[in-house]
């Protein structure tokens, strides 16, 4: 733990500060940039330092050049898991994952390599580092503390809970591919949490990191907000813990395989429930569900930045001028068709019987659909594909241009997902299993 979060603050830290240094973003790696170096130093470290419960090793080969220590056999020692973040460390302790001993002994730690790894950064360039803030987290001009512990409750909720989905016991044992790929989703929940969050406080969701900036860099200003840091993310991760103890582990341990499946796309939903993979009551209950999630997810987005929600459109998708309503039309019903598409040859049975990869690989190919979906179709209607998205982006912001074309955001996904459901029936699975290329 301490190696671990010396290294995550020394390399997130100076960059940084090579950002604020820049005379503007895009002579620098950029907003994107200190996202990328958050998650992806988390998912290298984690995958270093994580071990399965149980595994053990010698540290024997470092002693081998000395003929005094050839004899000498190293107790085991258990790797510490790759927490790098005290929130990580309480959420797993109230889940009961980790004894009060060592969730104590790792927070102090991670604080103490947090603050060691700010200190080596500061060596190196002390008047640079003094100049750009350090990298201390503070919540930002025009937003309320508030709105800054809202962000870190939210953004460390994701985080952990992400850890908790990537290291579930029961799941691991039914996919074993699942620990394999751990450190990749959480990596990414660390980057993605970056990027919506950086504006508003920086981003904390570690208090060891922001401590360890704070103390090393040690003005007034740094400390101002300094409670934010620590009772956000600590906030955030019970309310995971409590989520996986009560919710998800539950599912988990009755049905094994009752999670819902990920779906967030009423098209999606429903192209499954065309294709007989969902019954018409759960199908209904998933779109239900998919839209009042959608709702609140934009309704907490305007509380945290009411005077920007409504100043640049809260997120509403519309068909964008120089484009009539039937492009529009078209653009959703393609876009949703590649996506229900790429869900149904990402989820096959029999092609993931056969290759047995597939299922490990399943949301990468998904979430490429709906990145190049996007890429494709946001300057023609913002890209909806998503009929709950629309929905609670439209019913939050509620101005009159918002709904003009909202019946297209609901009718050219439904028709796309038809389509590929249509498709996959008829076409697909009607080619003999082995002959399939």
């Amino acid at each position: 733990e301490f190696i671990a979060t010396f290294l995550f603050l020394y390399i997130t830290v100076l960059t940084v500060m090579g950002v604020k240094r820049s005379p503007n973003m895009c002579a620098s790696v950029g907003i994107q940039g200190i996202a990328w170096a958050f998650g992806g130093m988390i998912f290298a470290l984690v995958y270093c330092t994580a071990g399965i419960s149980g595994t053990r090793m010698f540290l024997l080969a470092m002693f081998r050049t000395c003929s005094v220590w050839n004899s000498l056999y190293l107790r085991l020692v258990i790797i510490s898991g790759g927490h790098i973040n005290p929130a990580v460390t309480f959420g797993l302790f109230l889940a009961r994952k980790l004894s009060l001993t060592r969730a104590l002994y790792y927070i102090v730690m991670q604080c103490l390599r947090a603050i060691c790894g700010a200190g080596v950064v500061k060596g190196f360039q002390p008047k640079q580092y003094q100049a750009v803030g350090g990298g201390s987290n503070t919540v930002a001009p025009g937003y309320t503390k508030g709105s800054g512990l809202g962000a870190e409750i939210i953004g460390t909720f994701v985080l952990v809970y992400t850890v908790f989905s990537a290291t579930d016991a029961k799941r691991n044992a039914r996919d074993s591919h699942v620990p394999i790929l751990a450190p990749l989703p959480i990596g990414f929940a660390v980057f993605l949490v970056h990027l919506a969050t950086i504006p508003i406080t920086g981003t904390g969701i570690n208090p060891a990191r922001s401590l360890g900036a704070a103390i090393i860099y040690n003005k007034d200003h740094s400390w101002d907000d300094h409670w934010v840091f620590w009772v956000g993310p600590f906030i955030g991760a019970a309310l995971a813990a409590l989520y996986h103890f009560c919710v998800h582990l539950p599912n988990l341990g009755v049905f094994f395989v009752s999670l819902s499946g990920g779906h967030i796309n009423p098209a999606v939903t429903f192209g499954l429930f065309l294709a007989r993979k969902l019954s018409l009551t759960r199908a209904l209950y998933y779109i239900v569900m998919q839209c009042l999630g959608a709702i609140c997810g934009a309704g907490v987005v305007k509380g945290f930045q009411p005077n920007q929600y409504q100043a640049l459109g809260g997120g509403a998708n519309t068909v964008a001028p120089g484009y009539t309503k039937g492009s529009g039309l078209g653009a959703e019903i393609i876009g949703t068709f590649v996506l229900v598409y790429t869900v149904f040859s990402a989820t096959d049975a029999k092609r993931n019987a056969r290759d047995s990869h597939v299922p490990i690989l399943a949301p990468l190919p998904i979430g490429f659909a709906v990145f190049l979906v996007h890429l494709a179709t946001i300057p023609i209607t913002g890209t909806g594909i998503n009929p709950a998205r629309s929905l609670g982006a439209a019913i939050i912001y509620n101005k009159d241009h918002s709904w003009d074309d909202h019946w297209v955001f609901w009718v050219g996904p439904f028709i796309g997902a038809a389509l590929a459901a249509l498709y996959h029936v008829i076409v697909i699975r009607a080619i003999p299993f082995k002959s399939r290329n």
